[in-house]
């Protein structure tokens, strides 16, 4: 009797001209390669980004490979300093349209840093004054963000 494993072709992932079967992580596993916590991961789910696929005999909780790819992009546009809630709206997007977001965030990046950089010369002056004149503080409060 023939007892052979059958995976469906969906779960089958191709790896240098050979096929594998899709396998599956656990939340602790997807902590340790990501440095992610598991509080963090868990709001993904809470934001309907990701998606446990299941959970194993002992009742964790399992995701396919795609969740963990998924996971490590959400962290990635957070650095960026998008919310969850604005990577939810444009995380499936098609690498080309990513590109675009990426691009856009770069040049408020820039504009961030112009800003910044004028900031800390700002503070530099009222540091060698030793003093917050009322005039000098009142004029950064007022500068546009």
């Amino acid at each position: 009797m023939n007892t052979r494993l059958t995976v469906p072709k969906e779960q089958r992932v191709s790896l240098g001209g050979k096929e594998k079967v899709n396998e599956k992580v656990s939340l602790r596993q997807i902590r340790e390669k990501t440095g992610i916590s598991r509080k963090a991961i868990q709001g993904y789910e809470k934001h309907g980004l990701i998606k446990a696929s299941g959970k194993d005999r002992y009742g964790h909780l399992l995701y396919e490979e795609a969740a963990l790819k998924k996971i490590i992009r959400i962290r990635f546009f957070q650095k960026l300093g998008f919310t969850v809630s604005e990577i939810g709206d444009f995380i499936g997007f098609p690498d080309e349209a990513l590109m675009k977001i990426l691009n856009k965030r770069k040049d408020e990046l820039k504009k961030k840093i112009v800003k910044l950089k004028k900031l800390s010369e700002e503070i530099d002056g009222l540091l060698e004054t030793k003093t917050l004149d009322q005039e000098a503080i009142l004029k950064i409060a007022k500068e546009e963000d």
